[in-house]
């Protein structure tokens, strides 16, 4: 696995986040998408690695 594959997972992750975040409260909520869907997408792409190896 390349960095570049995990960096891709997470970000969708993150733009989702900040999409969805912008629609409920602009600014704001955007930027708490962001670091919580952040968050969450490499949370699960870093359990997803440990059951690769």
């Amino acid at each position: 696995m390349k960095v570049s594959d995990v960096i891709c997972k997470w970000y969708i992750w993150a733009v989702v986040g900040y999409v969805i975040g912008i629609k409920l409260n602009d600014t704001l909520g955007g930027v708490a998408g962001l670091v919580i869907a952040g968050g969450i997408g490499w949370y699960i792409q870093k359990n997803h690695s440990k059951k690769d190896d």
